[in-house]
C-alpha cells in the first residue's frame, strides 16, 4: 500500500455564535496557517444561523488547499436508523441544507457525514441492510453524493472504497470512527492524547488509513485551549507516525485510492 492517509474532520454543529466566537478564526489560523488539512461537515442550521460568520471564512480559506467543506444535513437527521424518519422528510432535510451550503459557499456539497442520532432506534450496520436504507443510499445517490462513510458497506472503517457493491461505482467510502465525543468530552485533553496516539499507533501497525471524527462544539469547548492545540499536537503525532493527512475531497479525486476497493 502506498503512504496511508489520515482523514481529521469536524462535525460543524453549533449554531449559536456567542458558544463558537473565535472557532473559525482559530481554524483559519491552526489549519491554513498550519498547512493541516481538515473537513468540515456542516450541519444546514448552523451555516443558516452564521451566515456572515462562514461566509466570511470561505472566503479566506477557499483557495487553500487545506480546507475543505461538506454536508451534515440540515437538522442533523439519522440516516442508516430501523426507525428513521420517512425519505421524504429526509430529502427535505438534506435539500434545504444543500440550498444553503450553495448560499453560503457558492458550491454544492457532493459530500457527507451522517449523523449519530438518539431518536431513530437501532443504526444499521450498512445501508443495504433494510429496504428503506436502501431508499436512503439512492436518495443521496439522486442529490448528487459522491462521498460518504465506508462503515456504511461491509469493507469495514479503515479503508476507502467504492460502493459499487451496492450498485453506486462512482461513490466513494471513506474512513469514519474514533469520535471526540468519546475521548474529549467531560475528559482532560492529557488523556485525550494519549487515547488518539494508541488509535493512530493501532492504525498504523494493521496497514491501515486512519481516521478520527472531531466536534466543532467539543473541540471548543474541552480542548486544551482557544487555539486548537489539542489539534496540532494530534495532527504532529499522526504525521511523525507516518500518514498523509487529507481532505475527503482530495482522496475522492484521487481515484486509485478507492476505485480498486470494491
Amino acid at each position: 500500500m502506498e503512504t496511508p492517509i489520515f482523514l481529521l474532520r469536524y462535525d460543524t454543529e453549533c449554531p449559536d455564535s456567542e458558544i463558537m466566537s473565535g472557532f473559525l478564526e482559530a481554524v483559519i489560523k491552526r489549519h491554513k496557517a498550519g498547512e493541516i488539512p481538515i473537513t468540515l461537515f456542516c450541519t444546514g442550521e448552523t451555516l443558516n444561523k452564521r451566515r456572515h460568520e462562514f461566509h466570511t471564512f470561505w472566503d479566506e480559506v477557499r483557495d487553500s488547499g487545506y480546507i475543505d467543506v461538506q454536508d451534515h444535513s440540515y437538522s442533523h437527521i439519522g440516516v442508516g436508523y430501523e426507525e428513521s424518519r420517512a425519505l421524504a422528510v429526509i430529502q427535505a432535510d438534506y435539500q434545504h441544507s444543500f440550498a444553503v451550503h450553495e448560499d453560503v459557499f457558492g458550491k454544492r456539497p457532493i459530500g457527507v457525514a451522517l449523523c449519530g442520532v438518539s431518536d431513530s432506534g437501532r443504526r444499521l450496520n450498512g445501508l443495504d441492510e433494510i429496504e428503506k436504507s436502501r431508499q436512503e443510499l439512492a436518495m443521496l445517490a439522486y442529490l448528487g453524493i459522491k462521498i460518504m462513510p465506508a462503515r456504511l458497506t461491509s469493507i469495514g472503517r479503515g479503508q476507502f472504497c467504492s460502493y459499487a457493491e451496492m450498485g453506486y461505482s462512482d461513490i466513494m467510502g471513506y474512513p469514519s470512527a474514533e469520535s471526540d465525543t468519546e475521548w474529549l468530552w467531560n475528559k482532560d485533553p492529557k488523556t485525550a492524547l494519549s487515547y488518539v496516539k494508541k488509535v493512530v499507533d493501532e492504525y498504523w501497525e494493521l496497514g491501515q488509513h486512519g481516521s478520527l471524527i472531531m466536534h466543532d462544539w467539543c473541540q471548543w469547548q474541552f480542548g486544551s485551549d482557544k487555539e486548537l492545540g489539542l489539534v496540532q499536537k494530534i495532527a504532529d503525532y499522526i504525521r511523525e507516525k507516518g500518514f498523509r493527512l487529507a481532505t475527503v475531497s482530495d482522496c475522492y479525486h484521487n481515484e486509485t485510492l478507492w476505485r480498486d476497493h470494491i
